[in-house]
């Protein structure tokens, strides 16, 4: 049988190892600070769309950024003026949709988004083909241009292990200082669109792959549009390219608008419709962050914290919370320094008045109530109706 002592010490020890493994899984899981002025960089991701109204109806659809990896979505918000605004599920993912009946003239709309970089936000990375994924001919293509194409896939293919080298090297050969023939061929059917072509031709070679485009966070930004990456499937894993530098590691702070290949803006009965994009960082209370309603239905702990209550009733609890503390406080000043106290919960109890009130406040309202009890005590006792000693 182990003795009270040790008991007692194995009880505290296990206490203790309970406490800080939920203050270390709250901190470094949820992101919950340690010390309340901690301040963490919440950056907001606005796109503009501006187009000219032609005097009947129309119809502004956006993508919308997916759910990804390290990045967490805090909040969206949409100014839309006078249109209509829903967002809608579809077959390639959420789109934002505005819609009015009679639109004229210069029109502006506004979407953002704040998000912040989290290495904690984990997105289940599933490979999925797209629903509209058909096999690549390259049918419209004339024959010199098709043979071009097929002689460069050949050669790549011959000098690349598998599909990330492949597209490495395909990026290569379009980027040479003195580009091939071949290449300056098919350049010349898609000269605009760098990103088309070579996603083109990775799909007439077998090769899964989706268009990405994004931005990166950090400074503030204005008038910037859309990165235009690849995404190549290959041993279970997606890899990105630049279009540009080849086989790149995923930035921490490249955020992904669109994924797939998917139209960034549809505009209907409307002209000259553009997107453009803005980033800016603010710096807010990392506590804030960790109280957002969306992080409360991700992480059940907090469910039973003080984060899940009414503002109200958190600042009561944070009083009830100093008792503990302030009990600590008197044993030490009673025990090992030898100070006399009228009780344990007394001293606490005024020190917590005192917090509510100023000093001098404070003072008045102690002595006025001391003294006007004692009077009526000592009131009591001279007429013996002092039934209880220490009333």
């Amino acid at each position: 049988m182990l003795s009270s002592r040790l008991q007692i010490r194995l009880i505290a020890l296990v206490l203790a190892i309970i406490g800080f493994s939920i203050t270390w899984y709250k901190v470094e899981m949820l992101g919950i600070p340690l010390y309340p002025h901690d301040k963490r960089s919440v950056y907001n991701i606005g796109a503009e769309i501006s187009f000219v109204g032609q005097h009947e109806s129309a119809l502004i659809s956006m993508a919308f950024p997916p759910p990804q990896q390290g990045i967490r979505i805090l909040s969206y918000d949409a100014t839309s003026a006078d249109f209509g605004f829903t967002t809608a599920q579809t077959e390639h993912g959420k789109r934002a949709e505005w819609s009015k009946r009679l639109v004229d003239g210069k029109q502006r709309l506004f979407y953002s988004i704040d998000a912040i970089i989290d290495s904690h936000a984990n997105v289940e990375q599933k490979y999925a083909a797209e629903p509209d994924m058909k096999e690549e001919t390259l049918s419209d293509y004339t024959k010199p241009v098709l043979d071009a194409a097929k002689t460069l896939l050949k050669n790549i293919h011959d000098h690349s292990a598998d599909a990330h080298s492949f597209t490495a090297l395909l990026i290569q050969h379009f980027n040479a200082p003195e580009p091939s023939q071949t290449v300056k061929m098919l350049l010349s059917q898609n000269r605009d669109d760098m990103l088309g072509l070579l996603y083109r031709l990775l799909r007439y070679e077998g090769i899964t792959v989706r268009k990405i485009r994004g931005l990166y966070l950090g400074e503030t930004q204005h008038n910037q549009s859309l990165i235009p990456m690849l995404e190549v499937y290959s041993n279970e894993q997606w890899q990105l390219f630049d279009l540009k530098e080849g086989k790149i590691p995923r930035a921490r702070n490249f955020f992904i608008w669109q994924k797939g290949g998917v139209s960034l803006l549809d505009a209907i009965g409307v002209k000259e419709s553009k997107i453009t994009f803005s980033v800016s960082e603010h710096r807010v209370p990392a506590g804030q962050i960790a109280k957002h309603e969306k992080m409360l239905k991700e992480a059940p702990l907090l469910n039973f914290s003080l984060f899940s209550l009414p503002v109200s009733q958190q600042n009561s609890f944070k009083h009830i919370l100093l008792i503990p503390i302030g009990a600590l406080v008197v044993v030490f000043l009673r025990v090992l320094v030898g100070l006399r106290t009228s009780g344990t919960f007394m001293p606490i109890l005024i020190a917590l008045a005192f917090m509510q009130t100023s000093l001098s406040v404070g003072l008045i309202m102690f002595i006025v109530i001391v003294g006007v009890g004692l009077i009526i005590r000592s009131y009591l006792s001279h007429m013996n109706l002092l039934l209880v000693a220490r009333i």
